[in-house]
């Protein structure tokens, strides 16, 4: 790592990652909020995390109405239903 100049308001912070202890503007947070290098240890976070949502079709009978039949079944008779 080159020396940068001195720059007002400029901190080291050291990598959660590696360890390694850079200048604040070389560092960025990752998705998890730790402070890592920019360069090589910052990774994106995996798409299989965040599920695209399939909006459901709404989807029923155009008109429902109950069966009718001509006579009440008793629980006994199955062959009429």
């Amino acid at each position: 790592m080159a020396r940068k100049p001195y720059v007002r308001g400029e901190y080291k912070v050291m990598c959660d990652i590696c360890g390694s202890v850079r200048y604040a503007s070389q560092t960025s947070l990752n998705w998890k909020g730790e402070r890592v290098c920019t360069d090589t240890c910052l990774e994106p976070r995996n798409p299989q995390e965040m599920p695209i949502k399939v909006p459901v079709e709404k989807r029923g009978v155009p008109n429902p109405r109950p069966w009718k039949l001509a006579e009440k079944p008793s629980l006994t008779d199955w062959e009429k239903l």
